[in-house]
């Protein structure tokens, strides 16, 4: 969570660390993001590949969202490459090519949803780890 100079709330990234289980019925649609409980979650050091799920990330302006993306990615630079699966559902457009750009495959998607406002979108679940974005190369 960051915050202003003033104390205010400026935005948040929520990762959970995954059983391996929960990370199974998830990519088999068994589950959904609202079910996750608290018997669902992990240390993550003490699993031999642990998986990490993006629950939320948001901020009241880019230059923040800037600010949470660098730490976010900065945790995952330090984690062998090899060694954690990533996963992130997400129903904004904008992230679907963000999280292709960051080496993410996607595993599925859902038909076209359409909300309050008119808009579409297909809810989609991406699966995978930064290797090749955080590459030296």
């Amino acid at each position: 969570m960051i915050m202003d100079d003033y104390g205010n709330y400026s935005g948040h990234s929520i990762v959970l660390p995954l059983k391996a289980e929960a990370y199974e019925k998830f990519k088999k649609r068994e589950m959904s993001d609202a079910d996750f409980s608290a018997d669902d979650l992990v240390n993550y050091k003490t699993q031999e590949k642990p998986v990490f799920f993006n629950y939320d990330i948001t901020a009241d302006c880019n230059d923040n969202l800037f600010y949470l993306a660098h730490d976010f990615l900065n945790f995952f630079r330090n984690i062998p490459h090899d060694s954690y699966e990533y996963c992130s559902y997400t129903m904004r457009y904008d992230s679907y090519s963000i999280n292709e750009q960051l080496g993410l495959q996607l595993l599925w998607k859902d038909e076209v949803q359409q909300d309050e406002l008119g808009l579409e979108y297909h809810p989609r679940f991406y699966t995978g780890n930064f290797k090749a974005y955080l590459s030296e190369d």
